[in-house]
């Protein structure tokens, strides 16, 4: 496939996706990785406003501009991969994977398994349908609702109805 006149930056795409809100341009980050993702978007010709922190040890930024962008693709309260992204050139299409992986994607060292995690039913049908134009074997395991989660702080969550596609490189 050939490279695509998109909108919206891939990689910043992805990362909303995973980490924005979905009624705007707005992205929560770890207090950790906030001002290197901030820095990466600027690079790429963003407006970004400078991270405010919230009391759950997290940082908000809106990235400014964008909002008329985000409905024509009609991502607002419905976050989802759109088809001219899936269809789009290959580096386009692993800067999309890139972002999603950076927020809501792990790997584990050892097994160099790679997992990303969704509650959004179309987000998870469009991560599966990306790598696998990408020539990656992934596969997809419903979690269940109900079940008490652990957090690394120690706090604990009852989990949502999820989906996680794992994946190897």
């Amino acid at each position: 496939l050939v490279e695509a006149e998109l909108s919206i930056h891939p990689y910043l795409l992805g990362i909303w996706l995973g980490d924005g809100s979905s009624s705007t341009p707005r992205i929560t980050e770890s207090v950790f990785d906030v001002d290197g993702l901030r820095d990466r978007l600027i690079s790429f010709g963003y407006d970004v406003a400078k991270p405010s922190e919230n009391h759950h040890g997290a940082a908000n930024m809106t990235v400014y501009g964008m909002m008329q962008k985000f409905r024509e693709l009609n991502l607002l309260h419905n976050k989802h991969i759109p088809a001219q992204y899936l269809r789009a050139g290959i580096e386009q299409r692993k800067m999309l994977l890139r972002g999603l992986m950076d927020s809501d994607g792990t790997i584990n060292k050892k097994t160099r398994q790679c997992s990303f995690t969704t509650t959004i039913p179309a987000l998870s049908e469009g991560f599966l349908e990306l790598t696998r134009s990408l020539g990656i074997k992934a596969a997809a395991l419903e979690k269940s609702e109900g079940e008490v989660m652990k957090v690394s702080n120690g706090a604990t969550y009852i989990r949502s109805l999820a989906w996680q596609i794992s994946f190897s490189c």
